[in-house]
């Protein structure tokens, strides 16, 4: 089965809600995200702005 550009967005989508249910304010949801990205960074990824 061919995955399309809409079962791509459904799987992201989805995931989405399965991370922020996870949180119950959105606080605690960015505390955690900038906690994965100093991680990340202090393991050489590489972030920019767009």
């Amino acid at each position: 089965m061919e995955t399309t550009e809409r079962d791509t967005l459904e799987e992201v989508y989805e995931v989405k809600r399965s991370i922020s249910s996870s949180f119950e304010t959105y606080e605690q949801f960015a505390e955690w995200l900038m906690s994965e990205q100093e991680a990340a960074k202090k393991d050489g990824v590489k972030f920019i702005a767009a």
